[in-house]
């Protein structure tokens, strides 16, 4: 047991570690990503399409940021000078 709780404690202070690699790196400046799937479960197809179409993933596991739109399929990212603009 002490073994496995000294394991953790030395697994704990590595993700701190990068936790605070990571943020150094983006500055503060804020983040867009999503992480998703085509379906809920299982397998499938999807399309093909005639003309351009969205895709609207069935599940998101992750939408850092806000910038993926489930209803419309849509992710936007705004890059910093746009905000500087809206200010």
């Amino acid at each position: 047991m002490a073994e496995q709780i000294a394991r953790l404690e030395a697994k704990l202070l590595h993700t701190q570690s990068e936790v605070l690699e990571l943020r150094s790196l983006t500055a503060g400046k804020p983040q867009v990503a999503f992480s998703a799937t085509l379906m809920e479960s299982g397998s499938g197809e999807v399309g093909p399409f005639t003309t351009g179409t969205a895709l609207k993933y069935k599940k998101v596991f992750s939408n850092v940021g806000s910038g993926y739109n489930p209803s419309t399929g849509t992710c936007v990212c705004v890059r910093e000078r746009e905000r500087e603009r809206e200010r």
